[in-house]
């Protein structure tokens, strides 16, 4: 029993410690703070940018997170540093999106600059997405709800093993709850876990929101989805075309390629020192070798068109019918089917 007893009183003791070092290691991040402000009010700013990082550096709540940021930014902005103190913007807007610079002690100029960041620097917070189940193929839409802290461009893309399954990209004219109607993919149907990928124009790159969701679909048993196309089970869509050979086609060519193959023969053979012809003409020796060297190429690709296959788009009234009427019967099953988004953070 005493040995309980002492354990607890060594527990208790350990905890009452931790508690001492850990309000030790708040309240150093809090002094430093003070500090801090104390030199942005004398006009040592380098010092208090120096002080203000360490503060940084401790546990502070988001409010003093924001206080410690607001002032290393304006001592940038004295120092004719904008980027730097634009910088230090972004991490206020990282931290509380919806905050507003209404610091009336400070010039209107901070605040203009304040705004313009957050403007250029748009981020996307209080994301989920909607609707958690829905029929894609009954006309129900799929969408993300989001907030977003100015008026941009947003990129959406969704990969599945780091491969890209669809990109789209909308404009929204607004700050605030926004929705992102995206289409839905047949490709999508035999897929479960995706990451959608929100990215702004604005903020070049240095923020963009994921989630991956798993997507689980529910089928008509009878309904199968297979090479991205729909089909009932044990139908098939049937061909519609099909390759053959044409042979009068073969006829012709092969008809031709001999007149040329004897055009080609008679140029070879042909002697124009003792000519035959009727004609006072007489033609060079070149002149009947061209003419021979053209017969033969002609035949060869008389020839080659002849004896290659040709595909003919061949229309099977029957199989076209019946097509028509598996779409016909496959619709309905494809309004049943019902997708459901698991949403995970990523």
């Amino acid at each position: 029993m005493k040995k309980k007893l002492a354990l607890l009183l060594l527990f208790l003791f350990l905890l009452y410690s931790s508690n001492i070092s850990l309000i030790a290691f708040e309240s150093e991040g809090q002094k430093l703070l003070l500090e801090g402000k104390k030199h942005f009010n004398n006009g040592k700013f380098d010092k208090a940018i120096e002080i203000l990082n360490k503060a940084l550096s401790f546990d502070l709540s988001d409010k003093e997170k924001i206080e410690a940021h607001l002032y290393i930014g304006i001592c940038w902005i004295a120092l004719n540093s904008v980027p730097e103190g634009e910088r230090h913007f972004k991490e206020i807007i990282k931290i509380n999106p919806e905050y507003i610079f209404e610091k009336e002690e400070f010039p209107p100029e901070i605040k203009n600059i304040f705004d313009k960041t957050k403007y250029q620097f748009p981020i996307i917070y209080e994301f989920f997405s909607l609707p958690e189940i829905f029929h894609p193929y009954a006309n129900d839409v799929p969408y993300f709800k989001f907030k977003i802290t100015a008026p941009d461009c947003l990129n959406l893309s969704a990969t599945r093993n780091n491969q890209i399954v669809f990109k789209d990209r909308k404009c929204f004219e607004s700050s605030g709850q926004q929705i992102y109607q995206w289409g839905w993919r047949d490709e999508l149907v035999k897929m479960n876990k995706i990451n959608f990928t929100l990215l702004p124009d604005k903020n070049k790159n240095e923020y963009y929101f994921e989630r991956k969701v798993k997507l689980e679909v529910e089928m008509p048993k009878e309904l199968l989805f297979k090479n991205n196309t729909f089909q009932i089970e044990g139908r098939e869509f049937l061909p519609e075309t099909k390759i053959k050979k044409s042979y009068p086609d073969l006829l012709l060519w092969s008809g031709i390629a001999a007149l040329f193959g004897v055009g080609a023969y008679a140029s070879f053979t042909y002697n124009p020192e003792k000519n035959t012809y009727l004609n006072e003409k007489k033609y060079s020796k070149v002149t009947y070798i061209t003419l021979g060297v053209i017969s033969v190429a002609l035949s060869l690709f008389s020839l080659k068109v002849a004896f290659t296959p040709k595909k003919k788009e061949v229309s099977i009234e029957e199989n076209i019918e019946k097509n028509n009427k598996l779409k016909k019967e496959i619709q309905p099953l494809k309004e049943k089917i019902k997708v459901k988004q698991v949403v995970e953070n990523g």
